[in-house]
């Protein structure tokens, strides 16, 4: 991806099986926004992602960027439960391989979700 590894986290990959088969991946993000609402693993799952994200962002200094790689079902339990209040509708269908999203802090807290989509000549399709 161009970009030097610094830190490798256990916590961005580990998915429990029970997480896996609640969140139905590839799920839209509004559709893991209502399983997050419902409580279970998914959602504990979904807002130690978020923390995690954050404690990353904040080692951050002001114009500096991070590059998070992970898996399809983590990358959409840990935006929706970083920007609960956004609108999960306009965010579309699940990430694709190489997809993702850029979160936008401001302070503690995001303000803003760009979904990053690869272009469709190149897009894989889930199965």
């Amino acid at each position: 991806m161009g970009f030097e590894v610094h830190e490798i986290i256990d916590g961005l990959s580990g998915i429990s099986e029970e997480t896996t088969r609640g969140i139905a991946w590839p799920n839209s993000y509004s559709g893991v926004m209502q399983i997050i609402k419902s409580g279970g693993a998914c959602a504990e799952y979904a807002y130690k992602q978020a923390a995690l994200w954050k404690e990353i962002a904040e080692k951050l200094s002001d114009g500096e960027h991070g590059l998070i790689i992970t898996h399809g079902g983590v990358v959409e339990l840990g935006a929706v439960a970083s920007a609960p209040l956004l609108n999960h509708a306009e965010w579309g269908d699940a990430a694709g391989y190489c997809e993702g999203v850029r979160l936008h802090y401001e302070g503690n807290a995001v303000v803003n979700v760009t979904i990053i989509r690869v272009p469709e000549e190149y897009r894989l399709i889930h199965n």
